[in-house]
């Protein structure tokens, strides 16, 4: 059962004796008829708290608050209010209108596009290493060697963005032992 506008249905929202008694029987209701009871209730105007004693209530009681927020043409649903996982705001699914496809269709997550800037940025940056040392592959300490003087980086940052490259498979070791670039996304 949908119920959209939940603050409709009670007198006043900010009434604990009502809002608690109201929650009660849609809880005894979900519970008879074994069916979920989805609630679509508002936050305050500018702020994340729901609205009223009513919207507190059902917080509380509810197995999962799932939370839609839009900015920039993209809805992004997260919670962290559930019962037993959050979904964190970057890592919660998103989706933005398509007049290509007449309906909203998911798009990345936050999270999923910043790995992917990232990774953009960390190959752009190995890209540059290689060439400017005008060769496809590069012992360990002649890549941090080049990294550091192209970035001005201190060997102990060199050595991290290079732990980062290899973690985000932008470079590879072969088998003779030295680096290379990863052409694979």
């Amino acid at each position: 059962m949908f119920i959209d506008g939940i603050g409709d249905l009670v007198l006043n929202v900010n009434d604990p004796a009502e809002a608690n008694e109201f929650v009660a029987e849609l809880h005894e209701l979900a519970i008879g008829f074994d069916c979920p009871i989805v609630c679509i209730i508002h936050t305050n105007p500018n702020g994340e708290k729901t609205r009223g004693h009513l919207g507190s209530q059902l917080e509380r009681k509810a197995e999962t608050n799932l939370r839609l927020d839009k900015g920039d043409e993209v809805t992004v649903v997260w919670s962290d209010r559930n019962r037993h996982a959050p979904i964190p705001k970057d890592k919660g699914p998103r989706f933005a209108w398509s007049d290509e496809h007449g309906m909203h269709i998911t798009t990345e997550t936050l999270g999923t596009s910043k790995a992917a800037a990232k990774r953009e940025r960390l190959a752009l940056s190995a890209e540059s290493v290689f060439m400017e040392a005008g060769r496809e592959m590069l012992s360990w300490s002649e890549f941090l060697t080049h990294l550091m003087d192209m970035e001005k980086l201190t060997k102990s940052g060199a050595r991290k963005r290079m732990e980062a490259m290899i973690e985000a498979s932008v470079i590879t070791k072969n088998d003779g032992g030295h680096w290379t670039l990863n052409r694979k996304p």
